[in-house]
């Protein structure tokens, strides 16, 4: 009976570890799979470029990092469906990424129930749907990195030559699937290399203070100075002036990043004090540490780019720094002394919840895709009113669905040159009274209308609106909205 008793005990963490991956897989399937249509704001994105590269061996949007897309045409050749190859390795990329995490961990405290907690972070928080249907590039990238990581601390435990040529490999392959690791990369190795002089004799550790000092200032150091011109893409990225750090969309994630990333960090100092040298355990985490506190949660980057920029986008991938830092916290402090851990562990147990119950992304909401669904048929039934040499100007993620059903190009911005014969705008929440009679009803609800019309139409019709009217069209039409002030700024 012991050892039956004992088998358990060492089987119950696997059992566990597969239970949550079907879990977690069922459960995203159902929620992916419930439309036969290209889920998420920029899902037929994926869509047009997979199908374009697969007709043409072009991509439809050229860039420098192709990698995934051309996996996800691989696959998709395979399977005979685009959509279904998108949603599919969503999925798959998610439970790599989270595999990743659970080694990762339990090759660094040689814990499986550390490993487990880990893993589990990774498939509870809303925010991780976010990177399976919306920057699969991206995810794309973090899981070669994670398994990069993984492989790189194999190779320090093992000492072979060999197995260094796999994580680098690795990192080679982030490096051509998406933007963000050419970036998160030298940040990483940077805030390693801190962790070193943290680590060391007093003048190190002085340097290397004022060396974190200096980074966590310096975006407000290189927006305010008056020497150099900063790109545009840059300034809109960084400000002088300190913003609230926590953004209301990942409120849970960041909240457990900030306690664990500031907990971690301190401990593996104070404990480096009593090595000669620092472990990989402490190099890994803190650097971790310090790469969410320098650039995660620096109050000095902009938040409104949170969805676009390198630096704003980590805030929406706290969940996975989240799921590195919070069980190292608790093994931590487990290591040292094991009631403790509970407390620490208890208010976590909060902030997972919350982060759980936490509103899906745009992209997946019931009354999004509602809409997605309407436009798509819509736009199969009038596609032929339309005049083949046009261009559409529409909303982000429209734009895609445009082209990708229609083949007419759209873009969110009117074009630059005039090698189109005609400019068409797609329009929502549009006045029945002022517009529907001269354009294009794509659907039309109680409250709303989405519509394609004319921009010689519309350039009349906006002269014609009085102001509250124009307030409306404008408050639905982002898109619309940015294009007039960018005329009235030129004008001027």
């Amino acid at each position: 009976m012991k050892l039956l008793r004992s088998h358990f005990r060492n089987y119950l963490p696997w059992l566990l570890f597969f239970s949550f991956l079907i879990f977690s897989t069922t459960r995203d399937a159902v929620l992916l799979f419930r439309h036969p249509f290209a889920v998420g704001v920029n899902g037929y994105y994926y869509v047009l470029q997979v199908n374009q590269l697969t007709k043409t061996g072009h991509l439809y949007f050229p860039t420098r990092t192709p990698l995934a897309l051309y996996t996800l045409m691989a696959v998709a050749r395979i399977i005979g469906n685009s959509i279904t190859t998108i949603k599919a390795l969503g999925i798959l990329l998610q439970i790599l990424f989270s595999i990743g995490i659970f080694g990762v961990l339990r090759n660094a405290t040689s814990n499986s129930w550390v490993a487990l907690l880990g893993l589990g972070l990774t498939i509870i928080p809303q925010s991780r749907l976010y990177l399976t249907t919306e920057y699969i590039n991206q995810l794309f990238a973090l899981v070669l990195l994670i398994w990069a990581g993984l492989a790189f601390i194999r190779a320090i435990q093992t000492h072979g030559l060999v197995r260094w040529l796999i994580p680098f490999g690795l990192v080679v392959g982030a490096y051509v699937s998406h933007k963000s690791a050419q970036v998160f990369v030298p940040t990483i190795v940077i805030c390693l290399l801190l962790m070193f002089a943290l680590t060391g004799s007093a003048v190190w550790k002085l340097l290397g203070f004022a060396a974190v000092i200096m980074l966590w200032f310096s975006p407000a150091i290189v927006s305010a100075q008056p020497f150099v011109g900063i790109p545009e893409w840059l300034q809109n990225q960084i400000s002088y002036r300190p913003h609230w750090p926590i953004d209301p969309t990942v409120i849970p994630e960041e909240l457990m990043l900030v306690t664990a990333a500031v907990g971690v960090l301190c401990l593996v100092l104070w404990q480096s004090k009593k090595r000669h040298r620092p472990d990989l355990f402490t190099l890994a985490f803190g650097g971790l540490s310090l790469f969410s506190l320098l650039v995660t949660l620096n109050p000095f980057f902009n938040v409104q780019t949170m969805m676009s920029a390198v630096a704003g986008r980590s805030r929406l991938l706290s969940y996975v720094q989240v799921a590195l830092l919070v069980p190292a916290l608790i093994w931590l402090v487990y290591s040292r002394k094991r009631k403790t851990a509970i407390y620490i562990a208890a208010p976590f147990l909060a902030l997972v919840i919350l982060s759980a119950l936490a509103p899906l992304p745009l992209g997946l909401r019931p009354d999004f895709l509602l809409r997605r669904e309407q436009l798509i048929e819509s736009l199969r039934n009038h596609a032929k009113e339309l005049s083949p040499d046009s261009i559409i100007i529409a909303p982000h993620g429209d734009q895609f669905v445009v082209t990708a059903i229609t083949g007419i190009p759209a873009q969110q911005q009117p074009p630059t040159s005039s090698r189109y014969s005609k400019e068409y705008w797609l329009l929502n929440t549009v006045s029945g009274q002022s517009f529907e009679t001269e354009g294009i009803v794509l659907n039309r609800s109680r409250d709303s209308t989405i519509m394609v019309l004319d921009d010689e139409i519309l350039r009349r019709k906006l002269s014609e609106l009085d102001r509250s009217e124009t307030f409306l069209l404008l408050g639905a039409n982002p898109h619309l909205a940015s294009t007039l002030l960018q005329r009235e700024l030129k004008r001027e």
